[in-house]
């Protein structure tokens, strides 16, 4: 099953005035550091941007309702709003409802301002915070100190309060420190009007099968202790998608230098299994995480065009193991017949962690079906 590109990351910067505990800038030192200080030019971000625009004219007439998502993103965006978002936006927005183009903008929030907030209005920027629950929850994993006070919190809640109540929504990345704080940070998270908030996973916080089903069951009772209406914030969990992405198409990621990679589903958090290797290689099937090409290079430029099928899947017919599988929870959504491969020998292994996730959001999605639908 192949599905067009939706979301092109574009990562203008490696700096971050945050030194969150599950962030590489945190650990940044010496000549990295001068690295990080880099920054991506208006020449390459345009060249970016044109090229992944074009990729979205080919793909509109294939998928005519394909919207391309471009997020400015790592490490902190805002940090450079004046000087290459605003006037980037400014330059190329009269092309947006042509080649059915946004912009997002994931941010901490510490630099938001009215004006910022005014010009996403203006442009229809779709806004995406990190807020990792509630303060106590947060400000364990989200450092920003000021006056000798982390306000990582405050800082986020203040740029948050600057945008319309539909246009906030929210990152949430769960460890295994914060899980004693999940249930707390629902209940807020329910009480401060938001439009959505989606889940992330840090797992090399290593969690254990007792850690999975402890997430799970405060979801399940906090989603049975409320209704429909003030569950809206968690509509994103009412379906349950098959493919590694979770629905979200490929994602791709342009850096400061112009590098283009493949963001997910081919992410590096993925194990490189043999089993999976030897499957890559007799299907031809290149897995890339790392740098794939970049678009100044104009001998490269048709690369998706003439390479896309071969790592464009994002549904990998998960196999089923007998011992494994047989009995999950999910294995129904996991293994839709009409998802599988016409080629037998092609299946793609989980890792134990995505079984997890899996296995988590499914059960999530039960829950919200069940108080919207009743089954």
């Amino acid at each position: 099953m192949i599905t067009p590109i939706k979301n092109v990351f574009l990562n203008i910067n490696n700096i971050c005035q945050y030194r969150c505990e599950y962030c590489w800038v945190r650990k940044t030192k010496g000549e990295q550091l001068l690295e990080a200080k880099k920054k991506m030019t208006p020449e390459i971000l345009e060249k970016g941007y044109e090229f992944f625009k074009q990729y979205q004219k080919r793909t509109l007439k294939m998928y005519p309702h394909n919207v391309l998502y471009f997020i400015f993103a790592t490490k902190e965006p805002l940090l450079n709003f004046n000087d290459l978002i605003k006037p980037f936006i400014e330059k190329v927005n009269f092309e947006n409802e042509e080649y059915k183009i946004r912009f997002s903008i994931l941010t901490n929030g510490e630099k938001m301002t009215p004006e910022i907030a005014a010009f996403y209005e203006k442009y229809n920027i779709f806004s995406l915070m990190s807020l990792d629950g509630n303060e106590i929850s947060n400000n364990m994993n989200r450092i920003f100190y000021k006056g000798g006070k982390n306000v990582a919190f405050q800082k986020t809640m203040r740029g948050a309060s600057m945008l319309p109540v539909g246009n906030r929504h929210f990152t949430f990345t769960l460890n295994r420190n914060t899980i004693p704080y999940l249930r707390d940070s629902l209940e807020f998270l329910l009480s401060y009007p938001h439009g959505w908030t989606r889940f992330n996973y840090n797992l090399y916080s290593q969690f254990t099968s007792q850690d999975w089903e402890e997430i799970a069951s405060i979801f399940e009772n906090f989603i049975e202790a409320h209704d429909k209406e003030e569950l809206k914030f968690l509509y994103n969990y009412i379906t349950f998608s098959p493919s590694i992405d979770e629905g979200r198409g490929i994602i791709m990621g342009i850096d400061y230098k112009g590098d283009i990679t493949i963001k997910k589903p081919f992410h590096s958090s993925i194990p490189w299994y043999p089993i999976n290797i030897e499957n890559y290689n007799k299907n031809n099937i290149q897995r890339f995480c790392g740098t794939v090409f970049n678009p100044i290079e104009p001998h490269l430029r048709d690369y998706i065009a003439i390479h896309g099928v071969n790592y464009s899947h994002t549904s990998f017919y998960n196999f089923e193991d007998k011992d494994q599988c047989s009995d999950c929870i999910c294995k129904e959504a996991c293994h839709p017949i009409n998802f599988y491969s016409p080629d037998e020998n092609w299946k793609y292994y989980l890792s134990t962690d995505e079984c997890m996730i899996k296995r988590t959001n499914f059960r999530i999605c039960q829950a919200m079906r069940r108080k919207f639908y009743g089954f």
